[in-house]
């Protein structure tokens, strides 16, 4: 009897490890697209030249 509570103790030290381990690995992912994410709205917001706010009011000053 001792015996298998001792499998069982082993079983849960193993399952708890692997849970660990994906844990990590799904943090890490969804790390990892979060800093793709960031770099492909980077990427589209250089795309387009956005008017700039100062240099219309300066303009406008001008005239």
């Amino acid at each position: 009897m001792f015996k298998g509570s001792t499998n069982q103790t082993n079983i849960r030290i193993q399952a708890r490890a692997l849970s660990n381990y994906f844990q990590e690995r799904l943090i890490a992912s969804r790390n990892a697209l979060e800093r793709e994410c960031i770099i492909y709205t980077q990427e589209l917001l250089a795309l387009y030249q956005w008017p700039d706010e100062n240099a219309e009011k300066e303009k406008n000053n001008e005239n």
